[in-house]
């Protein structure tokens, strides 16, 4: 991937760096998000037991000034910059880390302004992403149109510092017996730790099965089907493996996710 560093920040599909004399100096989304970790006492023992973690809100911060000609001018564009950021709703917020753009949904908490002299004015906005992560808009495709018959196994490198949710098709030519219910896992396997979905349905050829993980889908023709264990997740080095029981089969996998970052 090209690195390069575009300030361009856009804001419910909005680039802020158009208003005239504005210019975006950095953007920082350095703060670690808030983490809620919900614990039990220990009945006998000292310690306690982890039940479970969440990720909440975090602060990005974004220097910029303006640079005017005249006061006057600066104040126009000042008033077209507070119209921008003042949404009654969360937006979107969208702008480039390390060579590709992040992004992330929240609200604009705060702006300050420090008036230098005649149109030149520093300008602080903090906005609060209310989800914790940023995604990476452009798809990453570990797998692509691969053909296989029975299973498939793929060992690749994850992008992102926090754990990807995969979107899985499976293009089924071929799947017999194709009259009594068989059972299609997917196993995901990085840090030591194993995930397996298992979907036990009556596949025939012809037939497609989505496993869209974002969204908690799990579709066989178009129709939302029942599963069992846990849904595929990838981070770091993965190993991804895609197995059935059926006496034939030949099907063609392809499997994307977004980077997500914290």
């Amino acid at each position: 991937m090209e690195n390069r560093y575009d300030r361009h920040v856009f804001i419910g599909g909005l680039d802020i760096d158009s208003i005239p004399y504005f210019e975006v100096d950095s953007v920082r989304p350095d703060a670690v998000p808030d983490r809620n970790i919900a614990t039990a006492k220990m009945a006998e023992e000292d310690g306690e037991y982890f039940l479970d973690s969440k990720y909440g809100s975090r602060k990005i911060i974004v220097n910029a000034h303006f640079n005017a000609p005249e006061r006057w001018d600066y104040e126009e564009a000042r008033d077209k910059l507070l119209q921008m950021l003042n949404s009654e709703d969360e937006v979107a917020m969208e702008f480039e880390q390390a060579g590709s753009n992040r992004l992330y949904f929240g609200v604009y908490e705060t702006i300050a302004f420090t008036y230098k002299e005649r149109g030149l004015v520093l300008v602080v906005i903090t906005y609060r992403a209310t989800q914790a992560f940023g995604t990476e808009t452009s798809l990453t495709v570990p797998i692509e149109g691969v053909e296989y018959q029975g299973s498939l196994v793929k060992t690749f490198l994850v992008r992102g510092s926090i754990h990807a949710k995969p979107y899985i098709t499976l293009s089924i030519a071929r799947f017999e017996p194709a009259n009594e219910p068989r059972t299609i896992s997917i196993i995901s396997q990085y840090g030591g730790l194993t995930r397996r979905m298992d979907i036990e349905q009556v596949f025939q050829g012809g037939s497609t099965l989505v496993i869209d993980v974002s969204n908690n889908h799990v579709m066989l023709n178009g129709e939302k089907v029942a599963y069992s264990g846990q849904q595929p997740k990838l981070l770091g080095e993965t190993t991804l493996t895609i197995q059935d029981n059926a006496t034939v089969s030949r099907i063609t996998a392809n499997v994307s996710y977004n980077a997500r970052y914290l």
